[in-house]
């Protein structure tokens, strides 16, 4: 696998013949979004504009953002949607899709950290520490 070329400048696809079949890889168009193969429906239904660009603002600056839902297969879609609006940058902080709640004092961590936690896990917090916890 890790002698497989990447397709060459000016070609989108190149298929490279396994024994089991082929594989296509392909990569996007120089300078055009990539296609990502989830919906941007449950960012915008669960979250503001405002709020999405606040969240932005707060990524951007490498802010701890911590996501909190009572759902928790919203979780990771929104944020892997949020995460998509930094094309063609990448984010390098740490990321924990949903954060075990054995873990929760990682959101005092003084690093950059992008988690989402259930509801239910701010139930051990005062008011004054979840708006510092949480964004």
């Amino acid at each position: 696998m890790l002698e497989t070329p990447l397709p060459p400048l000016g070609r989108s696809q190149v298929a490279v013949g396994l024994t089991r079949g082929t594989l296509l890889l392909s990569r996007p168009p120089v300078n055009q979004l990539p296609m990502v193969d989830f919906s941007y429906r449950p960012l915008f239904a669960c979250l503001s504009v405002d709020v999405i660009i606040t969240v932005f603002k707060a990524i951007c600056g490498e802010y701890s953002v911590c996501f909190v839902s009572d759902n928790l297969s919203l979780l990771t879609p929104v944020q892997e949607a949020m995460l998509s609006f930094l094309f063609p940058l990448v984010w390098q902080g740490v990321y924990i899709p949903i954060l075990p709640l054995h873990m929760r004092e990682i959101l005092d961590a003084p690093v950059p950290l992008i988690t989402g936690v259930h509801t239910s896990y701010l139930d051990g917090f005062r008011p004054s520490q979840v708006s510092h916890a949480c964004v």
